[in-house]
């Protein structure tokens, strides 16, 4: 990723006038929690109300994200320059998702330009532990002991690869979350991958607070939730997701206090289109 000229000719200057680590701790902070403000928020929607086509929304939205991740990719990386240690895997790791969010974006413009999202050659495997790494602090954090069966043999897919990564996300965040309200003093995470009869099998179990019989005809329903604060986008917008690539996601618990199992099924490749 380049940095904009401007970002590397103020390096020295921001370098110098950091104030040492309370500077950069204050820095690291307001990357960590970056926000659109009320402004731009009203100005958002101020745009949804001028212009009734759904695309151009969008796409001015995704835009102005994009436009927010350029200075955070900028610091980050010259953060990582400055910083050693601990501090510095930190900022490499704000890089790596300002990263990451810049080509989701990316990859959410160019699908409502084209009517279709791109494909590429996936590892299926390679996906689940890149995502495992990404979330990596959020399951230290909860003290949450992951284990990967993954099978080696499997082929590549033809998919769109940052599609299977948010599936994947939602689904691991979703069991962390269910591990925190958990009281057991062990918190497990399973992630197993198979490839059977044609189609990729990617079970993701957690031994967390389950989800009650009645709530698993519900929990993919958009709106949904039974988390504070939680707005049931999540697994609802995985499901559609799944769908897109021809494939499906279910979810499995035994009940209160007997933990969750969300398998998601993948294709091969797309279908080809007639």
């Amino acid at each position: 990723v380049q940095i904009t000229g401007n970002a590397l000719q103020n390096y020295e200057t921001f370098q110098e006038n950091l104030k040492e680590r309370e500077k950069k701790s204050r820095v690291v902070r307001e990357l960590f929690n970056t926000h659109i403000d009320k402004a731009q928020c009203q100005e958002l929607l101020e745009e949804v109300q001028k212009h009734r086509n759904q695309s151009y929304v969008l796409r001015s939205i995704f835009h102005k994200i994009n436009n927010k991740m350029t200075p955070i990719m900028g610091y980050s990386q010259m953060m990582m320059m400055s910083l050693q240690g601990k501090e510095k895997e930190r900022a490499e790791k704000i890089y790596t998702n300002a990263e990451k969010a810049v080509k989701i974006m990316d990859s959410i413009l160019d699908y409502i330009s084209s009517g279709e999202g791109n494909l590429e050659a996936v590892n299926i495997n390679r996906e689940v532990e890149t995502v495992l790494s990404l979330l990596e602090y959020k399951l230290d954090a909860t003290g949450i002991r992951v284990a990967c069966d993954l099978d080696p043999s499997l082929p590549d897919a033809s998919l769109n690869r940052l599609q299977v990564e948010d599936v994947f996300i939602h689904i691991i965040v979703n069991a962390i979350e269910a591990l925190k309200l958990s009281p057991k003093p062990t918190k497990d995470f399973l992630v197993k991958t198979r490839f059977v009869d044609g189609l990729f099998q990617i079970s993701m179990k957690d031994n967390g607070i389950g989800i009650p019989e009645e709530n698993l005809t519900k929990i993919f329903m958009q709106g949904f939730t039974t988390r504070k604060g939680g707005h049931g986008f999540g697994l609802h917008g995985s499901a559609n997701l799944a769908k897109e690539m021809n494939g499906a996601l279910t979810a499995q618990s035994d009940g209160f206090d007997k933990g969750a199992t969300f398998t998601l099924e993948l294709p091969l490749q797309p279908p080809a289109k007639s």
